[in-house]
């Protein structure tokens, strides 16, 4: 008994997982990473602001390229090298600020920022950062607070790119080879 060889359309219900599961999860992870990044907040320094930060490691962003309140600023990234900053605990101790153990940096959505302190807060609450230039005066700059580029959701889009290859693929080679296995039926005579 003979198979039919599949239909040619195979090819393309491949192709179709493959751009639409792949490009879907790509657009997908790329705009959960701008939302991130968008949704931070942002303060003007040299200044004093109070900040509500949760427990945990808090990431300060310095923006080379960014927007508070409508107003775009941009600075250079020699500027963040004469400011220094502190940020006081509700109790007024003095929270250790301290380089990031891995550099972070984004260009995204009309931000372009890298990460300049992380501070572990032990207990969430409103905390007071202030910062100064060494030398006054220096420019405006703006650090932004918050989860940053989230690498989770560039995980989660790699991850959904990769599963519509890995059904993509497969229903791709199977069409293929059958369909050129297949050897036109003999004719008795």
């Amino acid at each position: 008994m003979t198979s039919k060889k599949p239909s040619a359309w195979w090819y393309a219900v491949a192709a179709a997982i493959a751009v639409i599961g792949g490009g879907s999860s790509v657009f997908y992870g790329c705009g959960r990473a701008i939302e991130g990044i968008r949704s931070m907040d942002r303060y003007l320094v040299p200044g004093e602001h109070d900040l509500q930060l949760p427990a945990g490691r808090t990431t300060l962003f310095y923006e080379r390229d960014s927007e508070v309140d409508g107003v775009r600023y941009t600075t250079s990234d020699t500027a963040v090298a004469g400011m220094t900053c502190t940020l006081t605990a509700p109790d007024g101790t003095q929270v250790r600020l301290q380089a990031p153990s891995m550099d972070q940096s984004y260009n995204l959505g009309g931000y372009s920022g890298r990460s300049a302190l992380v501070a572990d807060v032990d207990q969430a609450g409103t905390y007071r950062l202030a910062c100064a230039h060494d030398s006054p005066p220096g420019p405006t700059m703006v650090l932004a607070i918050g989860e940053g580029f989230r690498v989770k959701s560039i995980i989660l889009a790699i991850v959904g790119f990769a599963a519509s290859l890995f059904i993509a693929v497969p229903v791709l080679l199977i069409t293929l080879i059958r369909r050129r296995s297949r050897v036109p039926p003999t004719y008795r005579r």
